[in-house]
Order: C-alpha cells, then sequence, then structure tokens
C-alpha cells in the first residue's frame, strides 16, 4: 500500500488483516452507545412523565438534540479533543456515558425537584433544575462525541 510523504494512513480502513476487525467494532461501539442513549431516552420519557409532570417528557427529546449538538460543536472548535487519530479515545467517552447514564439516572430519583414550587421557591428549585438539566445532557454530549468522532473516523 502506498502512502503519500506527510500523510498517515488510517489503519481502520487500509486493505490490511486487521481492517475488518477494527471496523467491525468501531460499528459495534456506535450501535450499541447508540443503543444505550436511546433506551435512555425511553426511561427519561417515561421517569419525567411519571414522577414530574408530563411536560417534562418533551424535555428529553430537548436534551438529547442538545447534547448531539453540543459535542459537534465541540468536535468543531476543539478538534484535537479525539486525539491524533480522531478515535484514540472512543473508549473513554463511551465508557464515560455509561457511567454518566447511571448518574442521570440516579440525580432523576433522588433530587427533589418540584415543577409547581420552581416559581414560589426559586432559591431552591432553580438548581435542582439546573442540576437536573447537566446530569441528563451529559450522556448525550458524551455520546455524540463518539459518534461524531466515529463518523470523522470513517469519513473516508
Amino acid at each position: 500500500m502506498s502512502v503519500q510523504p506527510g500523510v498517515t494512513a488510517d489503519p481502520l480502513f487500509t486493505h490490511e488483516p486487521d481492517a475488518p476487525k477494527s471496523a467491525r467494532a468501531l460499528y459495534g461501539g456506535v450501535f450499541l452507545v447508540s443503543l444505550a442513549v436511546l433506551l435512555l431516552q425511553i426511561a427519561l420519557t417515561r421517569i419525567f412523565s411519571f414522577t414530574l409532570w408530563y411536560h417534562f417528557a418533551y424535555v428529553t427529546i430537548s436534551v438529547a438534540l442538545l447534547g448531539y449538538g453540543a459535542s459537534g460543536a465541540l468536535v468543531t472548535v476543539a478538534p484535537a479533543i479525539g486525539g491524533r487519530a480522531g478515535i484514540e479515545r472512543l473508549w473513554a467517552f463511551a465508557l464515560a456515558c455509561g457511567f454518566m447514564i447511571v448518574v442521570a439516572l440516579l440525580v432523576s430519583a433522588t433530587v427533589p425537584f418540584d415543577p409547581f414550587k420552581a416559581w414560589s421557591d426559586r432559591g431552591r428549585q432553580m438548581p435542582y433544575m439546573l442540576v437536573y438539566y447537566v446530569a441528563v445532557t451529559s450522556p448525550f454530549v458524551l455520546a455524540g462525541l463518539c459518534v461524531t468522532l466515529s463518523l470523522r473516523a470513517a469519513a473516508e
């Protein structure tokens, strides 16, 4: 395989014997991360509609879109976030995404946010709402980083 001077070949998509195994691992990882966040969206929709108020079920869609958009903007602003090859840190982002899914579910189960008191008790309820939003958005940002970096690595 010939490579132009100054251009490094991406071992993920070359015709070397290990390339199909690497590509399958990348696609399998994207599938698993996407499946995990889709299940999180369904779980958060049910949790928010039952524990908070049924209008908050739609918040799940907005924070998912916010997380995916923020991850794309983050990769655009800081392209080195994925590492030298673009996929060096995928495992770390996927592991952090799994951890933050657990944290998001724990926060939504333990933080005593009451939307009916949000106006009358702003000093207490607004920080709770901020904690909710940060905890629920972070898995989507990390999953978006995984998908974005994977697509960037497989752009050829």
